[in-house]
């Protein structure tokens, strides 16, 4: 499994690119070597560009082997600024027979809601049998719920999902009774990230800035709308909890209910809690299983804010959210993770504290590390260390 650095954010230094742009120029033979190794993995950043692969890989001939270059092709990422043509990527699709890892990310700064185009759907539908990892990381081509249905029936061999919204959710009582039970198979990881708010107009009636409609809707029987955030939609970890091995949160959401969700989530490995300013969750007193819990904030673009804010607002919740942690006997926690960024990225500032949590956790044999996984340990506040320089 990869690890929370890997599965949450899996970009590929920038720089590997510019090296095989320089390696292609040296000679023909070298440029042969870079092209194949390029297809392995696909960025696609323009429309240009996606033209430019699909007619690459649509005219490649067979090699020594009898294999075509798309064959070669492992992961796509789809990070399209601008118009594109949608039918360019079941060009793509057909071509990448071996995909395993498809990510969309088109328009993903513009902030306006747009739905999957229904050539990409239908080209994950017909091409995507083998595809084991799925992100929909744009508000510009969410998925309805439908679309997320056949998806479902369609790719057997699907092992993550991560969403950043749904566009739609059904509204008609006699359409959701007939929603069909979906079976996610294979899946091991379910991202729900935090949920983008649409741009410019009013948000649509049919689009949810809350996940609880998600897993109401996908369990097997219907329900009436229940009040939100209760055990309502605990039908959804009764019949897919026991796949799951990464299991993303909000500590909000979670609330009261998460020991019921970690007793059907009895196979999970890793547990990854986004905290904001509220309380936390209440932990079961026992949890055998987890070997790695990974805390990450709310908001991940960086702000600084006085000390007397972030102390308030985070760190006094985030100690909050630790000691409830604490409180609770593992029996295979090997890690602790806070990821200092975003609103934690001043984290490294407070090292009294950390020290304070990092002797706690060290006695129990369980690491306590930042968002590289490098120790809290030792880790010396500005003021302290000025306080050092000062005593000389």
């Amino acid at each position: 499994m990869l690890d929370f650095h890997q599965e949450e954010f899996p970009e590929i230094d920038a720089g590997i690119f510019e090296d095989r742009r320089a390696l292609a120029r040296v000679c023909s033979t070298f440029r042969v070597l870079v092209t194949e190794v390029c297809v392995e993995y696909i960025v696609v950043h323009r429309g240009e560009e996606l033209e430019h692969v699909a007619r690459l890989l649509k005219r490649s001939k067979p090699n020594a082997a009898g294999k075509r270059l798309g064959e070669k092709t492992t992961r796509v990422d789809l990070k399209i600024i601008g118009p594109y043509n949608p039918k360019l990527i079941a060009t793509l699709l057909t071509h990448t027979p071996n995909l395993l890892v498809f990510v969309n990310h088109n328009g993903r700064t513009t902030g306006v809601l747009g739905r999957l185009p229904s050539e990409l759907l239908q080209a994950l539908i017909t091409h995507g049998k083998h595809i084991r990892r799925l992100e929909f990381d744009s508000i510009n081509e969410a998925p309805s719920l439908h679309d997320i249905i056949d998806i479902a029936e369609s790719c057997h061999s699907l092992e993550s999902l991560s969403l950043r919204c749904i566009h739609s959710y059904p509204n008609d009582p006699d359409v959701i009774e007939k929603l069909p039970i979906v079976n996610f198979n294979a899946l091991k990881t379910l991202l729900l990230n935090r949920i983008s708010r649409p741009a410019g107009t009013a948000r649509p009636p049919d689009y949810s800035t809350s996940w609880d409609p998600l897993p109401r809707l996908l369990q097997s029987e219907y329900q009436a709308i229940p009040p939100a955030r209760t055990a309502a939609g605990m039908g959804f970890f009764h019949t897919h909890g026991r796949k799951f091995r990464m299991l993303k949160t909000t500590t909000w959401s979670v609330g009261s209910i998460l020991p019921e969700v970690l007793e059907q989530c009895n196979n999970l490995d890793s547990l990854v809690l986004v905290q904001g300013s509220a309380g936390p969750p209440r932990f079961p007193s026992e949890v055998p299983n987890i070997r790695r819990i990974c805390i990450t904030p709310y908001a991940e673009e960086t702000a600084r804010v006085p000390p007397h804010i972030f102390t308030s607002a985070l760190l006094e919740p985030l100690d909050e959210l630790i000691a409830a942690l604490d409180g609770a006997s593992y029996g295979s926690l090997s890690e602790v993770r806070i990821r200092n960024i975003g609103a934690y990225d001043g984290l490294v500032e407070y090292g009294l504290w950390l020290d304070t949590w990092w002797r706690r956790f060290n006695i129990r044999g369980i690491r306590f590390v930042d968002k590289e996984g490098c120790s809290y340990e030792n880790v010396v506040d500005p003021g302290e260390a000025l306080l050092n320089t000062v005593r000389g």
